[in-house]
């Protein structure tokens, strides 16, 4: 047995195992590789629908935080005005001129309730 695998045919034999063993590891190692390529693939795919539901998220939280400032503009503005209005009527009724009586006292005149309701919630 020796003498046959120390002979030509022998060597050549365990030449020919040698590469098909080296093949078959090589083989391994491209499937394994193909694998690890396709795994890689899957996970890339993964992130990038993830960025891209992100990324949606990010744009319509933007789109209500606008819409909310917005709304608090609006409504800053409103109680603003309202309160000018407020302000301007009451100073009309403050800075009417008194009249005065038959001996020359100044005397003011009474206001109405709904004149006073309508300078404070104009």
């Amino acid at each position: 047995m020796l003498a046959f695998l120390l002979s030509k045919a022998g060597l050549t034999m365990i030449g020919v195992g040698l590469i098909a063993g080296v093949i078959l590891i090589q083989t391994a190692r491209l499937q394994h590789a193909k694998n690890d390529l396709a795994a890689a693939r899957a996970s890339l795919a993964t992130a990038e629908a993830s960025l891209k539901a992100s990324e949606g998220n990010r744009t319509a939280e933007y789109a209500r935080a606008t819409s909310a400032l917005s709304d608090a503009q609006n409504a800053c503005s409103a109680r603003v005005a309202t309160a000018l209005k407020s302000g301007a009527a009451i100073h009309r009724i403050v800075s009417k001129p008194a009249k005065a009586d038959a001996r020359g006292c100044p005397v003011r005149e009474i206001v109405t309730a709904a004149e006073l309701r309508g300078a404070l919630q104009p």
